[in-house]
């Protein structure tokens, strides 16, 4: 088994931040072999080279669905897909429409081999560094489920959610960031 994990997200704009949070938690894992943790501030049509190369993908990201700040949900590809506002388009895109193409190009493809792991947010507007309460304190579930979506070994969850909980609570600062530290 192959799997890309794929964090999004921008540090400088609070809860926006969970995406690179959660890589930082999965860096202090001991990751085996097919694995490979990718962070970017955004997703775009590049994902299908990610499709070809890796039999699964997980894309962790916040969200702003109307739930409870802190909520954590696993969505499958055709929920994810079924999201899109407008799923013909490609301009300003989200994941969710980004989604409905993977959808059409890949039409075989298995539907349990992208999931989407989501926080939703309670502040993704503001500048500023550091998470919400609501968010670092969901950090622990989120890391658990990326590490089921992804098929990492079971053994990692305790390690994954002890990890989290430290990120979740680390002080950053804005030179942390740019110097990507």
């Amino acid at each position: 088994m192959s799997a890309a994990i794929v964090c999004l997200g921008n540090e400088l704009v609070g809860d926006d931040g969970t995406g690179p949070r959660v890589a930082r938690a999965l860096s202090a894992l001991p990751l085996p072999d097919g694995f490979e943790l990718i962070v970017r501030p955004n997703l775009g049509l590049d994902v299908v080279e990610l499709l070809e190369r890796w039999e699964r993908l997980v894309i962790v990201d916040a969200m702003t669905s109307g739930r409870p700040a802190g909520t954590c949900l696993s969505i499958d590809l055709d929920d994810a897909a079924e999201m899109a506002s407008c799923p013909s388009c490609a301009h300003t895109i989200g994941i969710p429409e980004l989604l409905q193409i993977v959808l059409r190009l890949f039409p075989d493809r298995p539907r349990h081999s992208v999931r989407v792991v989501a926080v939703e947010g309670l502040d993704l507007d503001t500048f500023g560094v550091g998470l919400s309460e609501p968010v670092a304190r969901a950090l622990p579930d989120a890391v658990e489920r990326v590490v089921d979506a992804a098929g990492l070994p079971a053994r990692l969850v305790q390690q994954a959610r002890a990890a989290a909980r430290r990120e979740a609570t680390a002080p950053r600062t804005v030179h942390d960031v740019i110097c990507d530290r």
